[in-house]
C-alpha cells in the first residue's frame, strides 16, 4: 500500500499524468516514485535520487525531471503533528491520518501558505462512505489527486470547513491570527520562498511562519518541498530555518 512501502505511479494517473504523452515518446514506461512514510526527525528529510515529478518546460522546450525526498517524514512534537512531503497532494492523506489518530479534530481551519492556491477541482471527489478506509484514502491521494487538487476534496468530506490563503510576503507579514474554535491545520509550501516570489524580508517571513507553527491551536503542520517549483537544496535550507 502507498506510504507503507516505496511505490510507483504507473500510467497516466495522479501526478504521473503530467507530460505523460511527451515522456512516453522517450521512456518505455513513464512512472513516478511515491516514497515510503517514516516516523523521524528533521535529519531524516534527505535527498532521494528517483524521479518524483516531471513537467514540460515551455521556455526550454524540454522535460524537467525532479527528484527529492528519500522518505516522507512524520513526527509529533509538543502536541503538534508534522508531515513533510515532496508533492503537495500528500497533504490530503496527512490530514486524514491526523484526524484518524485524533491529532486534529475534523472540520479544522486551514491556513494555506503558498505561492499557488491549489484550489483546482479534482477529476472526481472522494466517496464519503469510503473515507474510513486508509487504503482508499491512500489510493485516492496518489491515483487521483495532483499537486493542485487536494484542498477542494478535503472541504467536500469535512476534513476542513474553512480555508485562508496567504499568497504573498505582504499578506504573511500582515496576517492576523484567526479567532476560531476549531483546530488549525497550517499548510506550508516551501515554494513560497522561491526566487520568483522576490521575498525582501526573509528572516521576518520565517519568524512569522514560525509563530503560526507555534500558535496554540495549530495541531497539524504539513510542509511540501514542491520539487518542480523551488530548487530543492534551497527548500531544504528553508525547511531547516523554519523548524530550527
Amino acid at each position: 500500500m502507498f506510504y507503507r512501502t516505496e511505490t510507483h505511479l504507473v500510467g497516466p494517473i495522479g501526478n504521473n499524468e503530467f507530460a505523460y504523452e511527451k515522456r512516453g515518446k522517450i521512456e518505455l514506461n513513464p512512472k513516478l516514485l511515491v516514497p515510503s512514510l517514516i516516523n523521524g526527525s528533521l535529519s531524516d528529510v534527505i535527498l532521494g535520487d528517483t524521479t518524483c515529478f516531471v513537467e514540460w518546460n515551455d521556455k526550454k522546450s524540454e522535460l524537467k525531471y525532479n527528484t527529492w525526498l528519500k522518505h516522507l517524514v512524520q513526527r509529533e512534537s509538543d502536541q503538534t503533528y508534522f508531515f513533510v512531503m515532496d508533492n503537495h497532494n500528500h497533504a490530503f492523506y496527512a490530514r486524514w491520518k491526523a484526524i484518524a489518530q485524533q491529532q486534529v479534530q475534523k472540520g479544522a481551519y486551514l491556513i494555506h501558505l503558498d505561492q499557488h492556491s491549489d484550489l483546482v477541482e479534482p477529476t472526481y471527489y472522494p466517496a464519503h462512505d469510503n473515507m474510513d478506509s486508509e487504503e482508499y484514502v491512500a489510493n485516492y491521494t496518489n491515483n487521483v489527486l495532483q499537486i493542485a487538487t487536494f484542498i477542494q476534496p478535503a472541504l467536500s468530506v469535512g476534513m476542513i470547513t474553512e480555508q485562508q490563503q496567504i499568497r504573498s510576503e505582504w499578506w504573511l507579514l500582515h496576517y492576523e491570527f484567526p479567532v476560531t474554535a476549531s483546530d488549525i491545520i497550517l499548510d506550508i509550501d516551501l515554494d513560497f520562498w522561491a526566487p520568483e516570489m522576490c521575498i525582501e524580508h526573509y528572516k521576518k517571513t520565517i519568524q512569522k511562519a514560525q509563530s503560526l507553527i507555534k500558535y496554540p491551536q495549530t495541531k497539524l503542520v504539513t510542509i511540501a518541498t514542491s520539487p518542480h517549483f523551488i530548487e530543492q537544496k534551497k527548500a531544504l535550507d528553508v525547511l531547516h530555518d523554519l523548524l530550527q
